[in-house]
């Protein structure tokens, strides 16, 4: 994805004539520093786990509000290529909190002690539901299956 993801934003900064930096973002290294820091600290197991997770919805969450600004910006200048570029990226990194979502659900049941039986698989319940894995919901999308509480 970020591959891909990095081609499109030098392919909108040749759209807007200017040249990208690849400045690092100190919000997002933050971001990387704190999941650092949870995997140095925590001790494996279904807390790590559910941390890891939260850590990695937060860079989502992060790069959702940066495209949803520079496509903003780009909808201002006019820009309709370099909007649909951006929006590509975007549904993108929403798929991917989707699924971290999904996956969250049943980690953080089993990081609180309900969600996971003597063999450590979840246990399903009258809540189960399947969650498309790359957050459409087009038939014949693969799907997650995921547990709720």
């Amino acid at each position: 994805q970020s591959e891909v993801q990095v081609q499109r934003l030098e392919k909108v900064a040749a759209l807007g004539s200017f040249k990208p930096t690849g400045k690092v973002c100190k919000a997002a290294q933050g971001l990387v520093e704190e999941a650092g820091e949870h995997l140095e600290e925590g001790k494996p197991g279904p807390t790590l786990d559910a941390a890891i997770i939260a850590c990695g919805q937060k860079n989502e969450h992060y790069e959702i509000c940066s495209y949803g600004t520079v496509i903003a910006w780009a909808e201002v200048l006019g820009n309709d290529e370099a909007v649909a570029l951006l929006q590509l990226s975007l549904e993108e990194e929403k798929q991917t909190d989707v699924l971290l979502g999904g996956i969250s659900e049943t980690v953080n049941a089993d990081a609180l002690g309900g969600g996971a039986s003597s063999n450590g698989k979840s246990k399903p319940n009258s809540n189960s539901k399947s969650v498309p894995k790359n957050g459409s919901s087009k038939p014949g999308a693969p799907k997650l299956k995921i547990f709720t509480r």
